[in-house]
């Protein structure tokens, strides 16, 4: 999907316009049921003030925090003896980038060096970067769509 929206011709940011009408559709909550259902998330009723109950949903497992930050860190870390990242990670290490999630890291490394290291990770592959261009494009549109 994505690679036909890239290679449609007009003047318009097809790829934006695609993600914003998936996030149109509920794409937060269908993504979130569809993590609870593999056994990601798991849903929690919390009191917020010790009266209004307010649902969060957690990560099932801490692991899956771990991982993607261990990840992400061997992605950054200099060694000349290191296979490139795979297109995962470096989907991973975009978004990470692109949605400016790098204080939540807590790798032991300089943001900035993190944030310099992952732009010169992700900047090479143009389809990636269209993509994070789009994400970052519609940040707007997805964090309301989030709020909902």
């Amino acid at each position: 999907m994505v690679h036909s929206t890239r290679h449609h011709p007009s003047p318009h940011p097809h790829l934006h316009t695609w993600l914003r009408t998936l996030a149109q559709h509920n794409l937060y909550e269908q993504v979130r049921e569809d993590m609870i259902t593999a056994g990601v998330l798991h849903r929690t009723v919390r009191r917020r003030l010790g009266v209004v109950p307010t649902t969060t949903y957690l990560a099932t497992h801490t692991a899956y925090g771990v991982r993607a930050r261990a990840f992400i860190r061997e992605a950054v870390t200099p060694r000349t003896d290191r296979e490139p990242p795979d297109e995962q990670c470096l989907a991973l290490c975009g978004l990470v980038h692109t949605l400016d999630l790098v204080p939540f890291l807590h790798c032991g490394i300089d943001d900035n060096m993190i944030r310099k290291r992952l732009r010169n990770i992700t900047g090479h592959d143009q389809a990636l970067h269209e993509v994070l261009t789009a994400v970052s494009a519609s940040r707007g549109d997805l964090a309301l769509t989030a709020m909902r």
